[in-house]
């Protein structure tokens, strides 16, 4: 690898040899570049630069808007169409708490590679709305596979709700691991 340099204007890191003229970043000239030193050990680095928990929680997320969205759409459709999107529903809902477990998975092993502890402030926070947005996809599967769009009056509206608080729940935690990206303990 060679040496490091980072934008002074937007904090983005480059090998040297493949800066051009600019930053790719935010466009600057590289005379705004200056030489940068990663604190973290190449093993370290290889794992975080990998990205896992961020990759992996898109796909949490994204079955926790579809649920939403569809749940909008059951009230506006009828007939072969509603039964199509309550079954689609119905699976998306059975898979999310898969998903939304990896996520968590992810993200203990992640916490662990650049903080070595998960009792940071941050990462306290993040299990906690995790596990809200794991406990929430659980009920989310359980009242799905009750069949409760047929059974249950206005069951469409708590899918709606449960894909709504999943999808807060994953935006809070979108926030607080923004912040975490680039932190990482040195060594």
């Amino acid at each position: 690898m060679s040496s490091l340099l980072r934008c002074k204007t937007c904090g983005f890191i480059i090998e040297a040899d493949k800066l051009g003229e600019v930053c790719p970043a935010c466009g600057v000239p590289r005379t705004l570049f200056e030489p940068y030193a990663d604190k973290v050990s190449p093993k370290r680095r290889v794992i975080l630069d990998r990205h896992l928990h961020p990759v992996a929680v898109h796909l949490p997320q994204a079955f926790a808007f579809a649920i939403f969205a569809f749940g909008l759409a059951l009230l506006a459709v009828d007939g072969e169409a509603k039964k199509d999107l309550e079954v689609t529903v119905t699976v998306m809902a059975w898979c999310l708490p898969f998903l939304a477990a990896a996520g968590i998975a992810s993200g203990i092993f992640d916490g662990l590679v650049r903080f070595r502890k998960l009792s940071t402030p941050a990462l306290t926070k993040k299990i906690a709305f995790g596990s809200t947005f794991l406990a929430l996809s659980v009920v989310l599967a359980i009242l799905t596979g009750l069949g409760g769009f047929s059974a249950v009056a206005g069951f469409t509206y708590w899918i709606i709700g449960l894909g709504l608080a999943c999808l807060g729940c994953g935006a809070i935690l979108g926030l607080i691991g923004g912040t975490l990206i680039h932190s990482a303990f040195p060594g």
